[in-house]
Formats: C-alpha cells, sequence, structure tokens
C-alpha cells in the first residue's frame, strides 16, 4: 500500500495503482460536508511510544469522480472513506482501496506519515542526506517530458487568485450594519464598503476565470527541447549520490532498528536516538565470536 499526502491525489493515478493490484491511502480533497456525530465510535489506539490514546473515527463507501472529458466515459472509483474527528470537532478524512486493514490501522498509517518529514528532517541534519556528493550532472534528454513553465504559472495566478477571492468573500460577508440606528452619513459609507468590495470580488473572478480560460489551452507537460533556452537545466542527480544516499538509509533503519530494542527499556524512550549517537561517536573494540557467530562491540568510557 502507497500513503502519500493530497498532492498525489488524481483518479487516473489511482485506477492505475488498482489495475496494478497496489492498495493506496491518502487525505480527500474537496470535502464539502461533515458526517452526524452518531456515525462516529470511539477507539482505543497505542502510539508507538506505547501510550494509549482514545481517538473517534467513522468509516463509509464512497464513489470518486474524475472529470469527465469530451466524448469519453466519466471515470470513477470506490474507495473507503474514513474520518476522525477531533476535540474540537474538526473531521479529517482519509481514502483507501485497501480492504484488509482495520479502521484503526488506516488512520494510524495516514497520520504516520508525518513520519516522513520527521525522516528526511532527521536525515538531514544527522547524515547529511542533501549534501552534494559530485558536480557531475546528469543531461536531460530533449524526448524528456517536462512540466511547462506556462502552465506551472497559470497554475499559481489560479491558486493565488482563488485564495485571494476567499479572503475577500469574507471580508464582504462581515460588513454589516452595526446597528439600525446609523446616521446616513453612515449608512451610505456603508453601501459604499458594499459595492466597492462586491466590485472588487467581480473583477478577481473574471480574472480567474481568464486564467482558467488559458490554463486549458495550455499544456500541462512540454518537451525539453521546446523550451526556451533559458528555462533549460541539468539533472544534479546521479548514480553516486542514489548510491551514497541508499547507505545512508541503511545506516538510518539499522539506527532505528537498534532504537526499538532499547526504548522499551529506557525510562524516557524519546531520548534513544540520542543514546545510540553518542554510542556511535565512542570508542570501542570490535571483537568476532565465530563459536557463536557473535559480532561484539565494546564500548570505551561508557556505563552502557
Amino acid at each position: 500500500m502507497l500513503v502519500f499526502d493530497r498532492e498525489g491525489y488524481s483518479i487516473e493515478f489511482f485506477e492505475y495503482l488498482t489495475e496494478q493490484r497496489i492498495a493506496f491511502c491518502t487525505y480527500r480533497k474537496n470535502v464539502k460536508e461533515d458526517w452526524g456525530e452518531e456515525e462516529f465510535a470511539d477507539y482505543e489506539v497505542i502510539t508507538p511510544d506505547g501510550e494509549t490514546q482514545i481517538i473517534q473515527l467513522a468509516e463509509r463507501q464512497t464513489i470518486l469522480f474524475g472529470k469527465k472529458e469530451k466524448d469519453k466515459k466519466q471515470k470513477e472509483i470506490t474507495v473507503r472513506e474514513i474520518r476522525k474527528k477531533t476535540a474540537s470537532g474538526h473531521q479529517t478524512a482519509i481514502i483507501t482501496t485497501n480492504k484488509i486493514l482495520t479502521v484503526v490501522k488506516i488512520a494510524l498509517f495516514m497520520f504516520a506519515r508525518w513520519g516522513q518529514e520527521n525522516f528526511f528532517k532527521y536525515m538531514v541534519e544527522s547524515f547529511g542526506i542533501d549534501s552534494i556528493t559530485s558536480y557531475i550532472k546528469n543531461f536531460i534528454p530533449d524526448t524528456s517530458s517536462v512540466i511547462n513553465p506556462r502552465y506551472r504559472e497559470l497554475d499559481r495566478q489560479h491558486k493565488t487568485l482563488s485564495a485571494t477571492i476567499n479572503k475577500k468573500k469574507i471580508k464582504y460577508a462581515g460588513i454589516t450594519l452595526q446597528n439600525k440606528e446609523m446616521s446616513e452619513k453612515e449608512i451610505q459609507r456603508y453601501t459604499k464598503n458594499k459595492n466597492d468590495m462586491k466590485l472588487e470580488i467581480e473583477d478577481l473572478e473574471k480574472q480567474r476565470t481568464a486564467v482558467i480560460e488559458a490554463k486549458k489551452k495550455t499544456g500541462k507537460k512540454i518537451l525539453f527541447m521546446d523550451l526556451d533556452e533559458n528555462q533549460k537545466f541539468d539533472t544534479s542527480v546521479n548514480e553516486r549520490k542514489f548510491f551514497l544516499d541508499t547507505i545512508k538509509i541503511i545506516a538510518y533503519r539499522a539506527e532505528s532498528a537498534l532504537c526499538n530494542i532499547i526504548k522499551k527499556k529506557m525510562s524516557s524512550p524519546e531520548q534513544a536516538r540520542t543514546l545510540i549517537r553518542k554510542l556511535y561517536a565512542s570508542d570501542a573494540d570490535i571483537e568476532t565470536d565465530l563459536t557463536n557467530n557473535l559480532l561484539i562491540v565494546k564500548i570505551h568510557g561508557t556505563n552502557h
């Protein structure tokens, strides 16, 4: 099962994964209404640190529809939709095609996705995974498909205008008569503010409509050879970096395995990595026990 953020949300991608017999789990986009309180039930979960928590979850079967293309059947896919309700009443919607895992497991997998950000942050700080290992660059073939810079710019404008319009509409709704006994001058000022804001919103909506139409006429992808010379680039990702990053990830997984062993016996499990890093930096004797097939590491200058 692949677990990813909303950036990977695509009905076409979901269909492809399903055809490849790969389940997915992600957040749902465009959630328009909350579910009823009666649908939620309490579930007991145990966090990776061993804490017991009670969370509220609900589940439905949902059909997702893709964009209807001209002269083509509208794409759709059936998923499990799981909602987690917080103490404040906010509902987070998760969708998945995994039919085996329990509702609790699905929720835990989705929210554990934050571990990816934590992983890369830790790898940058402790393993230097973003460091330059070589100045050798791989050249991109002319026939490679890349994001069209024009489409990217239009998409940025679309998002910016939509965010601005939403803020303006909220502000527009907040412009109200303070009381019924306002003076004529105050009423005129109120009316002018409402009209000015309305005209501003209408103008922004016209701009957004123009950008949307331009996006429809602009291809999302473009061949590398068709880019302007000042837009072309080389990729710095190369085999040497892939190889060294793989070694770093293996080292991280080894560190994680040791942490999982020792943190069960520590009064503060969150300090496991700190202890392991101190041990790594210590002098040690390495001995082999061929009889028992063991590798013995004797750490100097520590009681651990």
